[in-house]
């Protein structure tokens, strides 16, 4: 048995709202952008459970990305190192 519930026709209605102009929003903005980007990312890593017995040493790392975005396209093209 189905209840047409107001609340959650409301939160559908939002969510397929938002997908759309989350799509909008990414196609225009790649036709926009023709530049090169590229990225440094911090990582930390922190052992938990069981592991964290054997190697109680809190994980570093690095980790960098870069690529140019091909035109008239939301495809990047490039390398994550």
């Amino acid at each position: 048995m189905s209840v047409n519930h107001p609340v959650k026709h409301a939160f559908y209605s939002f969510r397929s709202v938002a997908i759309i102009v989350l799509i909008y929003a990414m196609c225009t903005s790649a036709n926009a952008q023709v530049r090169p980007e590229a990225s440094i990312v911090l990582l930390l890593g922190f052992p938990q459970g069981e592991f964290r017995d054997h190697v109680p040493n809190l994980g570093i790392g690095i980790s960098g990305m870069a690529g140019i975005r091909i035109p008239n396209s939301p495809v990047l093209i490039g390398a994550d190192l």
